[in-house]
């Protein structure tokens, strides 16, 4: 998903913090268990917030997309746009994140 550098990156339900860190070359990732066999995989983080183990309820701040064209200087000032990677599975199935979030 193309998001702004520097949106902030929310839980939209509770969940238990299963995984945080750097993650070969995906960036910082989060990995959030909502329920049992369901799981919410961020990618692509400059930051992340949290302890592995802690329970956050919705709309909690899980990170934050970073601003790699600072880095690369490919982008002009306010027109840049990262991605972050978003991955859902249910029953260890890749499942479409839609019925999970929604961008209005």
């Amino acid at each position: 998903m193309a998001t702004r550098p520097g949106t902030l990156v929310v839980t939209p339900v509770a969940a238990t913090i299963r995984y945080m860190g750097p993650l070969f070359d995906y960036g910082n990732v989060m990995i959030l268990e909502p329920s049992q066999e369901t799981l919410f995989v961020f990618a692509g983080l400059e930051t992340v917030y949290g302890e592995t183990g802690q329970v956050v309820p919705a709309g909690h701040p899980v990170g934050m997309v970073g601003d790699t064209s600072a880095v690369t200087g490919s982008a002009e000032s306010g027109n840049s746009t990262e991605t972050l990677y978003i991955e859902v599975r249910e029953d260890n199935t890749p499942v479409d994140p839609l019925s999970w979030f929604f961008a209005g």
